[in-house]
């Protein structure tokens, strides 16, 4: 099976590798700043190479090589093109590049092909869990347990105090605020992962003089959200397996990159917690109502 040209990430990183040493150290060190002023240093050791979803590279089962291999189905479709370029062990950036997604669109169609058993499931927690959580289907505080971020038992005791807060004294407040306060985890923690989904949203874009920044917005590539993913128009034109990226016109921007503190999500305010929560021992409320219902609290 021949391999497919070198994709626009990859040439990109190509070029990077064959810069000066003391430019690359240079770029290192501008990068290490801003990912540390962006993700607290446990969200990033959380985050390492072997647990990092862009870095993955999807395995075909026999449920997949079949799929691709029969003449039906229509190539072109979203999840045919995750499929086939798997087949030439793509990672997961370079399969969200070559087909103009954003890696939240990529993870839709990457939970469609693992629930179906198209493609082997990750051994890593990590990747499945940022998978289901960039797809919407976890939730931020029980995406937090599954990065063992947070115990199971702390989210317990976070859920009841937040039913606690919102029933006695008839605030709403989210479940980050709730454990920041209870000293579960940091401000930075939440703020990270938050602003991981934030950008996730935004497809990887080149354009004539460089990267152009691709501004967020609340359903962007998000139009084949509905099930049966597989079947769902592509929102861009799919590529040729030439390894060339789709011919589409690029975002223009007068501005640089946006700072990062400026798309993080804003934090709001957080009334006392109940005299007995505290970090050390919290008696919690009594726990009422259906366990597996407690996730729609956040």
């Amino acid at each position: 099976m021949a391999n497919l040209p070198p994709t626009i990430l990859e040439t990109l990183m190509k070029q990077i590798s064959l810069m000066p040493l003391w430019i690359r150290q240079v770029m290192y060190a501008q990068l290490k700043l801003d990912l540390e002023h962006t993700l607290s240093t446990q969200t990033l050791e959380a985050f390492s190479q072997e647990h990092m979803l862009q870095l993955w590279v999807p395995e075909l089962s026999k449920d997949g090589i079949a799929m691709i291999t029969s003449a039906s189905g229509d190539r072109n479709a979203p999840l045919m093109r995750l499929l086939h370029l798997t087949r030439f062990k793509k990672d997961v950036a370079n399969i969200t590049v070559m087909n103009n997604w954003s890696l939240e669109q990529c993870s839709l169609y990457l939970k469609e092909a693992v629930e179906r058993n198209l493609i082997n499931r990750p051994t890593s927690g990590v990747i499945l869990a940022t998978i289901e959580y960039l797809a919407g289907v976890t939730r931020l505080g029980e995406y937090l347990v599954k990065i063992n971020r947070v115990t199971e038992e702390q989210l317990d005791q976070s859920l009841r105090t937040q039913k606690y807060i919102e029933e006695s004294m008839g605030e709403k407040t989210g479940i980050a605020n709730v454990m920041i306060n209870l000293g579960y985890i940091k401000k930075e923690d939440t703020e990270g992962v938050l602003f991981l989904k934030e950008e996730s949203r935004k497809p990887f874009q080149m354009a004539e003089g460089g990267l152009q920044p691709t501004p967020s917005t609340p359903q962007a590539g998000l139009a084949n959200r509905a099930p049966g993913l597989s079947g769902a128009a592509p929102s861009s034109p799919p590529p040729n397996f030439s390894g060339q990226p789709p011919q589409t016109a690029p975002t223009q921007t007068s501005q640089g990159f946006p700072p990062q503190q400026a798309n993080r999500p804003p934090q709001a305010g957080f009334p006392a917690p109940p005299p007995q929560a505290s970090s050390q021992q919290t008696p919690a409320p009594p726990e009422t109502g259906d366990k597996s219902k407690k996730w729609g609290l956040f």
